[in-house]
């Protein structure tokens, strides 16, 4: 068991050895877990103090447990985006994110590199240009197995529940479920605004609303491939609010086609070379959404 303190964590380490004659010796004792730790240049956070301490950094970082965020000032924020070149979240889980204000916010702001097997829950993000969940403006960025679960995005123009703009590169397995996405132009469950790339095995059940260039799954869209895309709201009819040049593999969640097809779709159109080693799992039952879960390097 661990307890968030001050200054790190308290964690219980318990050893317990078996006699040949069945009996139990059992000893303990507290041992101090830090905020982070640096290994060869790569922040190991443990905290959300070690966040922090990350995020003034720019440094790699792979994130050790979940996290919430201490709760922000009424009408402030308790997070500023970042903007970074490699982040692992491990499948760990950042809450409670409040960012009030600003161009080009998420968790990251103005990125290129690789985002992998993280998710956001529970946050709250409003900005006016380029918001999205994780990333507001990324450029040649690979974002595999990312997730952002009952959060609440709002902005005016390229607002999207994984990122606001995107300048090519691929996103593939991830995932936005439940919440709100609000804006007013390029506004979309996925990516608000897409400028060549590939989106890949991605899905959302998010309630997407805006007034121009608004859909389900992607706002628009401009030399971009959508394979194996998914969405199920009813907010928006449409799963593209604008689409110019680029390839449409998006499908509703109704009638004959279910969570259980929609799963096996994506499971398969996941490449397997490798650069992706994530799968959906239905752990929840084959009614509803799956979840993304590491199968291994």
């Amino acid at each position: 068991t661990t307890a968030q303190l001050d200054g790190g964590s308290k964690a219980m380490l318990r050893v317990t050895l078996l006699r040949n004659d069945g009996s139990e010796i059992t000893a303990s004792r507290m041992v101090n877990v830090p905020d982070y730790e640096i290994v060869d240049g790569t922040y190991i956070v443990y905290s959300a103090n070690g966040l922090y301490e990350w995020a003034r950094s720019h440094s790699k970082c792979i994130l050790a447990n979940d996290i919430t965020l201490p709760d922000a000032a009424e009408g402030g924020s308790n997070w500023t985006p970042v903007e970074l070149y490699t982040f692992d979240g491990l499948g760990h889980t950042i809450s409670n994110v409040v960012i009030n204000g600003g161009d080009y916010v998420g968790f990251f702001g103005r990125t290129s590199g690789t985002i992998k097997d993280l998710n956001l829950a529970n946050a709250k993000i409003n900005g006016n240009n380029y918001v999205g969940g994780i990333i507001g403006e990324s450029r040649g960025m690979h974002i595999i197995a990312c997730s952002v679960t009952n959060c609440t995005i709002t902005g005016n123009d390229n607002v999207g529940g994984i990122r606001g703009k995107h300048f090519g590169g691929d996103m593939t397995a991830c995932c936005v479920t439940g919440g709100t996405i609000t804006g007013n132009t390029n506004v979309g469950g996925i990516t608000g605004h897409q400028h060549t790339g590939a989106i890949t095995s991605c899905y959302t059940t998010a309630d997407v609303k805006g007034n121009s260039s608004t859909g389900s799954f992607l706002g628009y869209q401009f030399i971009t491939g959508i394979y194996a895309g998914y969405w199920q709201t009813d907010t928006q009819t449409n799963a593209i609010g604008n689409n110019e040049d680029g390839y449409d593999e998006t499908t509703k969640v109704e009638g004959g086609v279910t969570w259980k097809t929609a799963t096996e779709a994506m499971n398969a159109a996941i490449p397997t070379d490798g650069t992706c080693p994530y799968r959906y799992v239905q752990s929840d039952g084959e009614n509803n959404p799956p979840a993304i879960e590491k199968t291994g390097e």
